[in-house]
């Protein structure tokens, strides 16, 4: 598959390229590899080239992005209503043009890492020199393979990355044999992180040890973080809190950490404890893209019980 980092403009793009069913070869970064750079200013910016662009000739085989038209048709991936904070969370398009001469059907498949599923759209006729536009509604990773007159053209692979407050798409163009990547261009203001809003952890059975160990279970519910475990302590009458929970902005990681502590002037069983536990963690703004969940015990000793990524 050949790829193009000639950049399209946003308003340009609106579809997506199609996928085979398995997402083992998703990768991490953006549809043409580029960085995102981000400027303090919230105000609107116009679209701007990937970091790449400058630095690669065009081949000189590939025509200029110059639709004739469309798109013919347009498919929505994915519900709008389940994403929590949406104006954080913007869809990202991606727009095929049938770059020869003569009308073809054009069929996407869509895999998404959130669902797991393979959505297949299509097939559509698309004229030679039209568009065909797919926007990705869900902030997850996708692979999408293209088939032209039901011959695959290849797979392409879009990041969680592109999922933020910006406007942004990525354009295609399907030549004779295979997909050519002609860009990725986003609006690229600055977007604000999350941050913790409140934290509170209950409760909810108290035990004896038997053959449990510490663990948690940690889900994406809403605006908040919510999870399920079990802390391991030295008798059942202890006390929980949340000691901590911050989020570190490189790794775009939560971290909440659930202590135990003797609780004063009361009487508690002689065993070592297991208290069961739900905790809830809000936030403002956005939500981390992957949490960590460790305890703490009277000892002041920390263990990692889980981890959990956001539509992973």
């Amino acid at each position: 598959m050949k790829r193009r980092t000639l950049l399209a403009s946003v308003a340009a793009t609106g579809g997506v390229t199609a996928t085979a069913g398995c997402l083992q070869a998703l990768g991490t970064g953006g549809t043409d590899g580029s960085t995102r750079t981000e400027t303090d200013d919230p105000a609107t910016e116009p679209p701007t080239r990937s970091t790449e662009d400058d630095a690669r000739e065009k081949d000189a085989t590939d025509p200029e992005w110059d639709p004739d038209g469309g798109p013919v048709e347009s498919f929505a991936v994915g519900d709008r209503d389940a994403v929590a904070f949406p104006d954080s969370n913007r869809p990202h398009g991606l727009t095929f043009w049938n770059r020869v001469d003569r009308e073809r059907a054009v069929r996407i498949a869509v895999a998404s890492e959130a669902s797991g599923d393979v959505e297949r759209l299509g097939p559509v006729p698309v004229p030679g020199g039209f568009t065909l536009a797919v926007d990705l509604q869900v902030p997850t990773r996708y692979a999408l393979t293209a088939f032209v007159d039901a011959e695959s053209f290849g797979t392409v692979t879009v990041g969680r990355e592109w999922f933020d407050c910006n406007h942004s798409g990525t354009s295609y163009a399907l030549g004779k044999t295979d997909v050519v990547d002609y860009g990725t261009a986003s609006t690229l203001v600055y977007c604000a992180r999350p941050a913790v809003a409140r934290a509170t952890v209950e409760a909810t059975d108290r035990g004896c040890l038997s053959d449990e160990d510490a663990r948690a279970a940690v889900s994406y519910d809403g605006e908040q973080v919510r999870i399920d475990g079990t802390v391991v302590a030295s008798a059942p009458c202890y006390e929980l809190s949340v000691a901590d929970a911050t989020y570190e902005d490189e790794t775009r990681t939560a971290t909440v950490v659930v202590d135990a502590t003797a609780p004063e002037d009361e009487a508690c069983a002689d065993c070592v404890g297991a208290i069961e536990y739900t905790a809830t963690v809000a936030f403002d703004r956005d939500l981390p893209d992957h949490v960590q969940v460790h305890h703490r015990d009277a000892a002041g000793d920390t263990e990692r019980v889980a981890t959990a990524t956001r539509n992973g």
